[in-house]
C-alpha cells in the first residue's frame, strides 16, 4: 500500500492489529537495549535489560490460520526484559539486581546454550544477537487501564530442545 491508500481509510474502517497467535514459537535474539525508567505508579527506579527477539518458527501448539492472519512467522516480533528496581533500600536493590543477573545467566546459558567460557554477561549476550536460539511461549496480558487491550508477551523460555512435538 502507498500512503495515499493507507491515509484516505476512514477511521472507523481501520482494522484492529492481529495479535500473534498463543503458543510456542523459536526464537532469534536480534539486539538488546539497557534502560533506565521511572515506575508511573509510584516512582520507583528500575533498570532493564531488553532483548528483542524475531521468531524463526512456530510450533506445533499454534493455530497454522490465526498465524497466516497474523502475517506469518516473519511479522513476529518481541521482547524479553530482564529489570530490577534500582532506587530504594541499598540491600533490597541489590538483592534485586543479583536475581536479574541470575535469570539473565541462566537465559542466556540453559535456554540460548551459550558456552559460559568465563565471560561477563555482556559478553555472553552479545554472543547470543542473531546466533542463538531458544523456545518461548506467547502469553496475553491485559492493559492495567483498558482490560480491552491486549499485549502478546513471550512468557517462559526454555531450550530449543523442550518444543512441543
Amino acid at each position: 500500500m502507498d500512503f495515499s491508500e493507507v491515509l484516505s481509510v476512514k477511521v472507523a474502517d481501520v482494522e484492529p492489529v492481529p495479535l500473534i497467535p498463543a503458543g510456542h514459537y523459536i526464537w532469534k535474539p536480534t539486539r538488546y537495549s539497557l534502560d533506565d525508567f521511572t515506575s508511573k505508579k509510584d516512582g520507583t527506579e528500575y533498570k532493564a535489560v531488553n532483548i528483542f527477539c524475531q521468531a524463526v518458527n512456530a510450533c506445533s501448539d499454534v493455530d497454522p490460520e490465526m498465524l497466516k492472519e497474523f502475517g506469518g512467522v516473519k511479522n513476529a516480533r518481541n521482547k524479553i526484559n530482564f529489570m530490577w528496581q534500582s532506587s530504594g533500600d541499598d540491600d533490597e536493590a541489590k538483592a534485586a539486581a543479583i536475581k536479574a543477573q541470575n535469570q539473565l545467566r541462566r537465559f542466556l546459558i540453559d535456554h540460548c546454550g551459550i558456552e559460559d567460557g568465563g565471560q561477563s554477561l555482556g559478553q555472553m549476550l552479545d554472543g547470543a544477537m542473531n546466533s542463538a536460539n531458544f523456545l518461548g511461549d506467547i502469553k496475553y496480558r491485559k492493559d492495567e487501564r483498558d482490560p480491552e487491550i491486549l499485549y502478546a508477551e513471550i512468557g517462559r523460555t526454555a531450550p530449543v530442545t523442550d518444543a512441543p512435538e
